[in-house]
């Protein structure tokens, strides 16, 4: 896992309010639907 993953769930955290949870596959599913070869942060990770 990498800084931009970890960084753009912060972004995506603060302009939507939502769980971590949920963040995290939401996350997956903007990685995955745009082709990206990142691997999305565990949504424990983002909470510390």
């Amino acid at each position: 896992m990498n800084d931009l993953t970890i960084t753009t769930a912060f972004i995506v955290k603060r302009i939507f309010p939502i769980p971590l949870k949920s963040l995290q596959k939401f996350i997956h599913a903007v990685f995955k639907c745009a082709q990206l070869p990142l691997s999305y942060p565990h949504y424990l990770c983002i909470n510390k």
